[in-house]
C-alpha cells in the first residue's frame, strides 16, 4: 500500500506465467481493485499490478485473493488472506497485520 493512495502487488515469476489480484477493503461485495497480468519485469522478474487510485485509511480491513496460473489454464494457487491496515508507516508503504482467523 502505497501512501496518500495507491496499491502495488508484486509477486516473483519463476514458473507462474499469470498472476492476478482481487482486493476488498472493509467487507465490500465489490472488488476493489482487480488486475491481472501476463508480463513480468525484465529486471526485477516480478509481475506488478499497480492502482494509483485506492485509498486505505488506518483502521480499513483488506481482504485480497491473489491467483497464479501455469499459462495452460491451470491455477497453481489461490491465496485469499485478511489484513487490517493499523500502523501507518511515515514514508512509503503501509504496515498490514494478518487477522486472527
Amino acid at each position: 500500500m502505497l501512501r496518500p493512495a495507491g496499491v502495488r502487488v508484486t509477486r516473483w515469476a519463476g514458473v507462474v506465467t499469470s498472476f492476478g489480484i482481487r482486493l476488498y477493503i472493509n467487507g465490500s461485495p465489490t472488488c476493489t481493485f482487480c488486475a491481472n497480468t501476463t508480463a513480468v519485469n525484465p529486471t526485477s522478474k516480478q509481475f506488478v499490478l499497480y492502482d494509483p487510485t485506492t485509498v486505505l485509511r488506518p483502521g480499513d480491513v483488506v481482504r485480497f485473493t491473489a491467483l497464479e496460473g501455469t499459462g495452460m489454464g491451470v491455477f497453481l494457487s489461490s491465496i485469499v488472506r485478511t489484513f487490517q491496515w493499523l500502523n501507518p508507516v511515515p514514508h512509503g508503504s503501509l504496515q498490514l497485520e494478518e487477522e486472527s482467523e
